[in-house]
C-alpha cells in the first residue's frame, strides 16, 4: 500500500516533527509506503478558474499540483499535513489544493484521505476547510474526535493516539475502498 503525505507545514515545530516521525514509523509497521511530498517554499499560483485543466488533464499554471496528481494515480491514500492559522489553511496549501482537486479529481476518487493539522492553539474547525476538497473528489475522509490537530509547541499522548488512529484507519479504509461497495457521495468515518 502506498500513501502520499502532502506536507505544507511551514514550521519544524516539536509537535509536528514528532507527529511526522510517528506517522512514518507506524506506517512502516503496517506496510504502508509513505511518499513524502513537501511543498516548495515558493509562491504557488492559485486556481484562476480558466477551465483549461479539463481539456489538458492537468493544471497549466501549477506544476506542484501536477506532481501530486501524478503521484496520486499510483497511490492508495492521501494524508494532508497543513498549518492552520486563525481557523483556516495556510494560503500556499489552499492554492495547491484548489488546483489539484479541480484538475485531477479522478486520481483521488474513492481513496482514503486524512489530515494532520498543525496549530498554534486549539482550533476547533480547521479540518472543515478540507471537507469540500474531499467531497469534490469523492474521497473517504478519515477523522476522529481530535481531527488530527496537533499543537506546534507540544506533542501529547492524545496526539500520538490520533496519529496511530490515522494510520490504522488508512489501512482499514483502503481495504474497504478495494471492495465492491455501492457508490456513495461523502464518506465520514468516526
Amino acid at each position: 500500500m502506498k500513501a502520499i503525505l502532502l506536507d505544507g507545514v511551514r514550521t519544524d515545530s516539536i509537535g509536528y516533527t514528532q507527529a511526522l516521525q510517528d506517522l512514518q514509523n507506524l506506517s512502516a509497521e503496517k506496510g504502508i509506503e509513505v511518499c513524502h511530498i513537501r511543498l516548495k517554499d515558493e509562491l504557488i499560483q492559485g486556481c484562476t478558474g480558466c477551465g483549461k485543466c479539463i481539456k489538458a488533464g492537468k493544471c497549466l499554471y501549477n506544476e506542484q499540483a501536477n506532481t501530486v496528481s501524478e503521484a496520486m494515480k499510483t497511490a492508495d491514500a492521501l494524508i494532508i499535513a497543513a498549518s492552520v492559522y486563525y481557523g483556516g489553511l495556510d494560503s500556499r496549501m489552499k492554492c495547491l489544493l484548489d488546483c489539484l482537486f479541480h484538475s485531477a479529481p479522478l486520481a483521488m476518487a474513492n481513496k482514503p484521505a486524512g489530515s494532520l493539522l498543525i496549530c498554534r492553539s486549539k482550533v476547533q474547525n480547521g479540518w472543515m476547510n478540507l471537507l469540500p476538497y474531499y467531497a469534490e473528489a469523492d474521497m473517504i475522509y478519515i477523522t476522529d474526535q481530535f481531527h488530527g490537530e496537533i499543537s506546534e509547541s507540544s506533542y501529547t499522548e492524545e496526539n500520538r493516539k490520533t496519529v496511530a488512529h490515522l494510520v490504522q484507519m488508512t489501512v482499514s479504509l483502503h481495504g474497504a475502498a478495494e471492495a465492491d461497495l455501492p457508490e456513495r457521495r461523502m464518506h465520514f468515518v468516526r
